[in-house]
């Protein structure tokens, strides 16, 4: 992983601190569980609004745009394997 994907991760984990989400789901039975991997799931949303964000960006910005795209697009695919690692 280079600079450029850990600063995305770094960016991703101050979006996921910034905000709020429920870690509890129900689950059968009635009891209630917590949310498997909340963190990581909350990164990957935060990942993913950033790439939204970046791809509807007015300007190209000599190609620093684009070339966050494809770094958010690493990151997004790290945190997935990351998330399909952990088998139960």
């Amino acid at each position: 992983m280079n600079a450029k994907t850990t600063a995305l991760f770094g960016l991703a984990a101050m979006m996921f601190l910034g905000a709020t989400f429920q870690a509890s789901a129900q689950v059968p039975g009635g009891r209630m569980g917590r949310e498997r991997h909340p963190e990581l799931k909350a990164a990957l949303t935060a990942l993913r609004n950033a790439k939204t964000r970046l791809e509807h960006a007015a300007h190209d910005y000599n190609g620093h745009r684009v070339k966050a795209i494809e770094h958010t697009n690493e990151a997004i695919r790290e945190v997935e394997e990351a998330i399909a690692s952990d088998k139960r």
